[in-house]
C-alpha cells in the first residue's frame, strides 16, 4: 500500500466516500423547521439504524434535533431573505431598493413640495414718493390694479421703481424670455439686511405648514423659471410675468416665489478633502431637488456654488469636466426615509472638497395635497431696501395665490421604483424613442398617474419657411371655400337634476341655472328677436316692447328735428366720446340716457348695442338716375315713375325739342332694392328709357362702453349739463369711432348675464319650496323676472318649443297658464327637477371644402392687438344679398365658433359646427347683432336625412324636404387659431405632445365629483406652463431636434347629474325571476360594475366609449341576476340609442359618475337596440345592428 494511501486510511478524520455517501442521501428540499426535523429523522433511520433505535419524541436526542432543525430553517430563511433583496424585482425593504437604483444610475424621486408663485396685490412703503399730482405715497397702500383708482398702477410703479436697482427700472429687467406666449421679466430690488430664509405659515388640509418666499431666477437657455440658489447676502430679485391680457388678468402683474417646507443648511468644515467623499444629511424628508452646495467664508458669504450632476461616473461627469469646464461638481444619493447623502468627485474629473462647505435643503411634508387660493389672500413679505434717497425704508407686500397648486407628491413608492429603475436604465438617460417620451417622464415625479405622448409634426420642415400646421395646434390656419351654409335650429334643452340629492339650492342655483343665462345660443335667441325685420311689434317673435322704440330716426327726410344726433368729442384708435343731443324745433339739448330716461334713449345704458346711420339717413333711396335713351317725338314733359320695393321715390323729366333731356330726383325715398326700374311714361312721345343707382346710407352698430352722470356730464357756472366729464372728455365712450352729426337709428338692450339680489332670492325661495317656475326677461328693465308656476302654460312638449314662445301675456297673473315668455323653466317633482332652456342654435355647415377639427372654442390673446382672439367664421362681403338681387352684402359678417354638432349616437360631423354671434373683445356682446338676418334676408334652404350604418344625420340637400331660415352657396373664410402662440420654432421639427395626468388632480376631481359638485369648488387641471415647470428637469434629456409640449388631461364627466345634458342617462335594468339580489344590492352591483369598467388602467386618453361593451362586462358580471341592461338619455328620452357611442378629445378621459338615482330596476324586458341580456336558457343572446366595441359589426344585446 502506498504511504499515502495507507496513511489516509489510517489517521484521516473522515472517509470522503463516506462523506458523499451522506450528501447523496440528504434532502436539500427541506427548508422549514418541519422538514428540516423530519429529514434529519429519516436520515437517521435510514442511516443508523442499530444506534439510534430505542428514542423516543420526548427524549433529550429529539430536542437536540428539533434545535438545528430551528437552526436551519433561520438560515434557509435568512439566505433566502438576503438573495431576495439583491433583485430589484423580489426586494421588499426600501433600502435594498435605493441600493439597486442607485447601481442602475437611477435616483428614486423624493418628496416632492408645492411650489408657484403669489402675485403682488398691493404694496406699502415708508419712503416718501410722489404721485403725478404731487401726493405723498408714504405709508399708503397701493393697489396694483384698482378699479377704482385710474392712477393706481402708475403709483404701483412708481413705488417699485423706487424699490429697483437704478439698472434694473421697470421696462429694462435684469433678464427676461418669453414662453408659452407669457413675457417672464427678473427684476433686481435694492433689498438690505438680507436673510435666505424668509418663512410664513399656512393651513394644508386644516394642518400648520410651514411656507418660504424665494426670489426668481431666469434660465434664458432653456426658457424657464427656478428658485434662486439660497445666499444671505443676495438681493430679493422679483418677477413680472405679462400674458398679453391687460393688467386685470389674473397672470399678469409682479410675483414672488414661495415654497412650502422649512430652507435649513448644514456646514461641514472640511480640512483635507478625500476623493470620493460623501457627506450624510441625516434629517427626514429632504425634498426632491431642493438641496444646493456651496463653498463659503467665514462669515457666510459664498465663494462659489457647486453644480449637480446625476451621477459622478461615467458620460456625464466628464462631459462636464471637459466640455463644460465645471470641476466643482456633486451628486446627490437619496437614502432611507428620504435622507441624502452628498457625493463628491474622485479628484480627476471632479475636484475634492476643501474647506467650508454649506449644503442648503428643505424639508418637505412627504404629502400629496393642493394648495386652495383661498387660504392664501393678504400674505405678507416685508424687506428693508435702499430708496432714491440713498436712505433705508421699509416695504410691505401684500401677495395673493391666483390658481390652485397641485404639485406637491409623496415619495416615490417601492412599488414605482421597481418599475421605474429598470425603464430608466434601458432608457439610457435620454429620450430619443416613442417608449422613451412615454415612460421617461414618469420617472420625474410620484404624481404622475398616467402619461402618453404623441408625435403631432413629423421632421423634414425647412428652418427657411414657416412651420405649416393644419390642424392649427401651433399656427393659425385660414381657409376659404365657397360652398358654406348657414341656417337656423331652434331647440330646447332639457337636463334633469335627480332627487333626492345632497345638493343645496344655493349649489342648485350655481351649477344649473348660472350657466344657462351666459350660454351663446340663449344670447343668440335673445338677439335675434329683436323685431330688426318688422314693420310692427309682433308680441310672437319680438322682444321689443314697439317698433317706435327701434326706429328712433327721422327717416324719410333730412330734417334735424326729432331725431337723436351723435356729437363726438375725441376719438381714438378704436373708441370716441362724446354725448346725444336732440333738437325738439327750439334749440339743441344735451339728452340723458338709461333708465332715468321717459324717451327712447332710455334703452341707451351701459353695454347698449346702438346702430348710428350716416348721412343722407336713409337706407334703400335713389342716388342717381341716368338718362340711357331720350326718345322722340315728346311735346310736353312725361311723367317718370320709379318702381320697386321701396316707396316715396319721385323725378321729373325736361324736354327739348322732342327729346328728354334729363331726369331730376324730386324725392329718393326710401328701401328700395337693386331690382328697382324707372318708367317714362306719357308727354306724346316714345322710347324714353333710363336707370337708376340704389344708395344705402353708411350704419354702424357700437357698444355703450362707459356712461359718465347718465350721459349729460357735469354743469357749465350755470347749471347747465355740457356732455363732458371731469377730463374734458365726451360723458359717454363708444366701441367704435362714430362721427358728429351721425343719427340714432336703433337700440339694443344687453342681454344680462346674471341676476339681481331680488331675482336670485326668488329663484333661492322656489327651488327651498320645490316649487316650478319659469324666468322671463325683460328688455326694457333690462332685468330678469320670474314667472310663478300657476301662470305657465301645462308642461307639455308642444308649449315647450321655441315655436311656442310668445310675449303676448307676458307678465300675466291671473294664474290662467298662458305666460310662455319664459327662457328657462324649472319643473319639479318628487323624482326630479326638470331643467328647460330655450336656444337657437346658429349651425354653419361646408358641403365638402371644409372640415372642423381640432377646434378652439377657448379665447387666445393676440401679443399685438392685446385683445382675444378665437376661432371665427367670416361670410364674405362679396356674398350676393338674395338669389334674386346680385347687389354684394358688402359687409363682412363674423361669427366665432361655440360647439360641434354630435349626433345622438356620438357621432360628429366634420362638416358643420355651432356658430354665435361674434364678440371680438369677448364682452358677452355681439358686435352686429343682426348678422344672421342681414345674410338670410328672409331666405330659407332644405334639409334632408343621410343614413349611414342605421343611423340618420341631417345634411343640406337642395332636394330636402325640411325648409329652414337659411342660406347656401356662400364664400367663406374660416380663421382657425392656434391655442399655443409663438412658442414653437420651425426650425424645431419633432413636435411631442405628451398628456398627463396628475395624481393630485385624478384624486382632487374624483373626490369633487363623487362628494361635492359645486361649480366654484371644481377642480382646475394644471396649465401647459405649471406641467412644464414639473418636467423641467428633462429638458436636458430630449433628443435637440425634439420640442415637448405637456398638455393636461381633464375628466369627461357621464351619465350624472354633473354630466353635460347630453350626457346624462339613466340604466335601465331587468332583474331575472330567480334573481336572489334586493333591488338596492343591484343598483351598487352596477354601479360598482361601471367604476371597474373605467378603471383608469383600463383606459387610455382619446378612446372611445361604446355602450355594448359596458353592458356585455355587466352582465357576464352579473348572470343569474339580471336579464336585462339598457341605457336611456335624458336629455331625448323617444330615441334609444343615443348615447350609443360617445366620443372623446385626445386630452379627455372618461369619469361615469352614477349614483343609485340614475339606476331603475324593473322587472319588464324592453327592447332597445342597445341592451344586453340572456335567453331562457340562460345563454347569452344578441340583436339589432350598428358597430360594437372597436368599430366592429353587431349591436346591442338583449
Amino acid at each position: 500500500m502506498a504511504q499515502g494511501a495507507r496513511q489516509s486510511s489510517l489517521f484521516s478524520a473522515e472517509d470522503f466516500s463516506v462523506v458523499y455517501e451522506s450528501f447523496s442521501e440528504a434532502n436539500f428540499q427541506a427548508y422549514d423547521f418541519e422538514n428540516i426535523r423530519n429529514a434529519m429523522v429519516d436520515y437517521i433511520n435510514r442511516n443508523y439504524p442499530e444506534n439510534y433505535n430505542d428514542w423516543i419524541n420526548s427524549s433529550e436526542f429529539v430536542s437536540l434535533i428539533e434545535l438545528m432543525a430551528f437552526l436551519g430553517h433561520n438560515l434557509a430563511f435568512r439566505s433566502d431573505l438576503a438573495s431576495r433583496e439583491n433583485f430589484l424585482s423580489t426586494a421588499e425593504r426600501r433600502e435594498s431598493a435605493l441600493r439597486i437604483a442607485e447601481f442602475l444610475g437611477y435616483t428614486p424621486t423624493r418628496n416632492v413640495v408645492a411650489s408657484g408663485y403669489l402675485k403682488i396685490d398691493s404694496i406699502l412703503t415708508t419712503e416718501n414718493i410722489f404721485d403725478a399730482a404731487g401726493n405723498s405715497l408714504a405709508n399708503a397702500t397701493v393697489q396694483f390694479d384698482d378699479t377704482t383708482d385710474p392712477n393706481s398702477s402708475q403709483n404701483f410703479l412708481a413705488i417699485m421703481n423706487s424699490i429697483f436697482q437704478t439698472s434694473s427700472q421697470f421696462g429694462s429687467p435684469f433678464s427676461q424670455f418669453t414662453s408659452g406666449g407669457v413675457t417672464n421679466s427678473i427684476y433686481r430690488t435694492n433689498s438690505v439686511n438680507n436673510i435666505a430664509v424668509r418663512n410664513f405659515e399656512n393651513n394644508i388640509n386644516n394642518r400648520t405648514a410651514t411656507f418660504s418666499f424665494h426670489s426668481v431666477s431666469a434660465n434664458t437657455t432653456t426658457n424657464t423659471l427656478t428658485e434662486k440658489t439660497p445666499d444671505p447676502y443676495a438681493v430679493v430679485d422679483l418677477l413680472y410675468k405679462d400674458d398679453n391680457s391687460g393688467i386685470t388678468s389674473a397672470n399678469t402683474g409682479f410675483f414672488v416665489g414661495f415654497k412650502q417646507g422649512t430652507l435649513e443648511y448644514k456646514d461641514f468644515n472640511i480640512v483635507e478633502g478625500l476623493p470620493n467623499m460623501v457627506l450624510d444629511i441625516n434629517v427626514d424628508n429632504v425634498a426632491n431637488s431642493q438641496l444646493w452646495v456651496q463653498t463659503i467664508n467665514e462669515v457666510g458669504q459664498v465663494q462659489q456654488n457647486w453644480t449637480r450632476v446625476d451621477r459622478q461616473f461615467g458620460a456625464s461627469t466628464i462631459f462636464n469636466a471637459t466640455s463644460n469646464n465645471i470641476r466643482n461638481i456633486y451628486s446627490v444619493a437619496s437614502r432611507e426615509n428620504d435622507q441624502v447623502s452628498i457625493v463628491f468627485g474622485d479628484g480627476n474629473f471632479g475636484n475634492v472638497p476643501r474647506g467650508l462647505i454649506r449644503v442648503w435643503y428643505r424639508v418637505g411634508l412627504n404629502q400629496n395635497y393642493t394648495l386652495d387660493p383661498n387660504n392664501f389672500r393678504d400674505t405678507s413679505i416685508v424687506f428693508d431696501y435702499v430708496g432714491n434717497d440713498a436712505n433705508t425704508h421699509t416695504a410691505t407686500m401684500t401677495c395673493s395665490l391666483k390658481s390652485i397648486v397641485t404639485n406637491a407628491s409623496e415619495r416615490e413608492s417601492l412599488e414605482s421604483i421597481k418599475v421605474n429603475a429598470p425603464r430608466y436604465f434601458a432608457s439610457q438617460d435620454r429620450m430619443i424613442t416613442a417608449e422613451d417620451y412615454s415612460i421617461f417622464p414618469i420617472t420625474v415625479s410620484e404624481n404622475v398617474s398616467k402619461i402618453k405622448s404623441v408625435n403631432r409634426v413629423h421632421s423634414g420642415h425647412s428652418r427657411f419657411r414657416d412651420l405649416y400646421d393644419p390642424t392649427a395646434t401651433y399656427n393659425d390656419a385660414i381657409q376659404y371655400a365657397d360652398d358654406g351654409y348657414v341656417y337656423e335650429n331652434n331647440v330646447t334643452n332639457r337636463s334633469l337634476i335627480t332627487l333626492p340629492n345632497t345638493l343645496t339650492s344655493e349649489q342648485i342655483y350655481k351649477k344649473h341655472i348660472l350657466p344657462l343665462i351666459s350660454n351663446e345660443e340663449l344670447k343668440n335667441f335673445y338677439y335675434n328677436r329683436q323685431g330688426y325685420s318688422s314693420t310692427g311689434y309682433s308680441a310672437t317673435t319680438d322682444f321689443d316692447d314697439t317698433t317706435a322704440n327701434i326706429t328712433v330716426v327721422n327717416s324719410t327726410t333730412n330734417d334735424e328735428s326729432n331725431v337723436f344726433r351723435w356729437n363726438q368729442i375725441s376719438k381714438g384708435a378704436s373708441s370716441s366720446s362724446g354725448y346725444f343731443t336732440l333738437n325738439n324745433g327750439s334749440g339743441n339739448y344735451i339728452q340723458r340716457v338709461g333708465l332715468t330716461q321717459t324717451n327712447s334713449l332710455r334703452k341707451a345704458s351701459l353695454n347698449s348695442l346702438v346702430e348710428f346711420i350716416s348721412s343722407p339717413y336713409k337706407m334703400g333711396y335713389i342716388e342717381t338716375i341716368t338718362l340711357v335713351n331720350g326718345g322722340s317725338g315728346y311735346t310736353s314733359a312725361p311723367t317718370v315713375t320709379i318702381l320697386g320695393a321701396g316707396s316715396n321715390a319721385t323725378a321729373s323729366a325736361t324736354v327739348v325739342a322732342g327729346v328728354v333731356t334729363a331726369l331730376t330726383i324730386t324725392n329718393s325715398g326710401n328701401d328700395y332694392n337693386v331690382n328697382t326700374v324707372v318708367a317714362i311714361t306719357g308727354g306724346g312721345g316714345s322710347n324714353a328709357t333710363a336707370k337708376v343707382t340704389v344708395g344705402f346710407a353708411e350704419t354702424k352698430f357700437v357698444k355703450i362702453d362707459r356712461v359718465y352722470k347718465d350721459g349729460i356730464g357735469d354743469d357749465d357756472s350755470s347749471g347747465s349739463p355740457t356732455g363732458l366729464d371731469n377730463a374734458g372728455k365726451g360723458a359717454i365712450v363708444l366701441s367704435g369711432i362714430v362721427n358728429s352729426a351721425s343719427r340714432v337709428r336703433r337700440i339694443v338692450t344687453p342681454f344680462q348675464m346674471d341676476f339681481d339680489a331680488t331675482i336670485k332670492t326668488a329663484v333661492l325661495n322656489k327651488i327651498s319650496n320645490k316649487v316650478s317656475f319659469g324666468l322671463r326677461y325683460n328688455s326694457t328693465s333690462q332685468s330678469w323676472l320670474v314667472i310663478d308656476s300657476a301662470n305657465l302654460p301645462a308642461n307639455t312638449t308642444a308649449n315647450n318649443s321655441v315655436a311656442s314662445w310668445s310675449r303676448l301675456y307676458e307678465a300675466d297673473n291671473a294664474q290662467t297658464g298662458r305666460d310662455n315668455s319664459w327662457l328657462i323653466r324649472m319643473n319639479y317633482s318628487s323624482t326630479q327637477w326638470e331643467v328647460l332652456a330655450r336656444r337657437t342654435q346658429l349651425i354653419f355647415g361646408s358641403t365638402a371644402k371644409l372640415k372642423f377639427g381640432n377646434l378652439n372654442f377657448n379665447q387666445t390673446f393676440s401679443s399685438e392687438t392685446q385683445k382675444p382672439l378665437r376661432d371665427t367664421i367670416k361670410v364674405l362681403s362679396i356674398n350676393k344679398l338674395t338669389d334674386d338681387d346680385p347687389t354684394p352684402l358688402g359687409i363682412d359678417y363674423v361669427f366665432n365658433t361655440f360647439g360641434y354638432i354630435t349626433y345622438k349616437d356620438g357621432y360628429t360631423d366634420p362638416y358643420k359646427v355651432r356658430v354665435a354671434l361674434s364678440n371680438p373683445n369677448n364682452n358677452d356682446y355681439p358686435t352686429n347683432p343682426e348678422s344672421f338676418n342681414n345674410i338670410l334676408r328672409g331666405q330659407t334652404i332644405k334639409l334632408g336625412t343621410k343614413t349611414v350604418d342605421g343611423f340618420d344625420y341631417t345634411v343640406y340637400d337642395s332636394a330636402g324636404t325640411t325648409t329652414v331660415n337659411g342660406k347656401a352657396n356662400l364664400h367663406t373664410q374660416y380663421n382657425r387659431i392656434s391655442d399655443i402662440d409663438n412658442v414653437i420654432d420651425p426650425s424645431v421639427t419633432n413636435i411631442v405632445d405628451t398628456y398627463v395626468l396628475l395624481k393630485s388632480y385624478d384624486s382632487d376631481f374624483r373626490i369633487w365629483a363623487n362628494y361635492d359638485g359645486r361649480v366654484e369648488t371644481k377642480p382646475n387641471a394644471p396649465t401647459i406652463n405649471e406641467l412644464t415647470n414639473i418636467f423641467d428637469s428633462l429638458q436636458s434629456k430630449k433628443a435637440i431636434s425634439d420640442q415637448i409640449i405637456y398638455r393636461p388631461v381633464k375628466y369627461k364627466i357621464l351619465f350624472g347629474d354633473l354630466a353635460d345634458s347630453e350626457m346624462q342617462a339613466r340604466f335601465n335594468v331587468t332583474k331575472t325571476s330567480n334573481s336572489s339580489m334586493s333591488d338596492t344590492e343591484i343598483k351598487q352591483n352596477v354601479i360598482r360594475l361601471i367604476t371597474d369598467y373605467f378603471n383608469i388602467d383600463n383606459w387610455d386618453f382619446g378612446e372611445d366609449f361604446y355602450f355594448t361593451e359596458l353592458a356585455a362586462y355587466i352582465h357576464n358580471n352579473m348572470i343569474g341576476e339580471i336579464s336585462q341592461i339598457t341605457i336611456q338619455p335624458v336629455s331625448n328620452t323617444d330615441n334609444t340609442t343615443d348615447l350609443f357611442e360617445i366620443t372623446s378629445n385626445a386630452d379627455e378621459l372618461f369619469l361615469p359618475v352614477v349614483k343609485t338615482s340614475n339606476i331603475i330596476v324593473t322587472q319588464t324586458v324592453q327592447k332597445n337596440s342597445t341592451t344586453i341580456g340572456e335567453t331562457s336558457s340562460g345563454t347569452i343572446q344578441s340583436t339589432g345592428s350598428g358597430t360594437s366595441g372597436g368599430g366592429g359589426s353587431g349591436g346591442g344585446y338583449y
